[in-house]
């Protein structure tokens, strides 16, 4: 199981479709509880934070760390060069930017 935390229902919508192709599945949730309440419910090996969710990476980071920590990747803007580096420093395994994110997203689908 893959979860994405965004508020962006349109690239939600992407990534559960280039999953589902993939033969994976990825859930959307919007808020850090919903996200606590996935990740104890076991069997997530894939957290994916969109930067531009207002979400602070470090309570990504201590909330999905919950037990078995999934593999972790945060993407962002560009030019938004401070979020990037906040998640980079919060302790995710992944960082980049929306656009490469977008580019390899089945690689990296497959890779969780």
């Amino acid at each position: 199981m893959i979860l994405l935390l965004t508020r962006d229902v349109f690239f939600a919508s992407k990534v559960s479709g280039t999953a589902q192709q993939l033969g994976l599945h990825a859930d959307t949730v919007m808020t850090l509880d919903a996200l606590r309440e996935r990740v104890a419910g076991r069997g997530v090996t894939g957290v994916i934070l969109d930067l531009g969710s207002g979400i602070a990476p470090s309570d990504v980071v201590a909330v999905a760390a919950i037990g078995v920590r999934p593999r972790m990747i945060a993407f962002g803007a560009h030019v938004d060069a401070a979020a990037l580096r906040n998640a980079q420093e919060a302790g995710f395994d992944d960082v980049m930017p929306r656009s490469k994110f977008s580019a390899t997203l089945p690689e990296i689908l497959q890779s969780l």
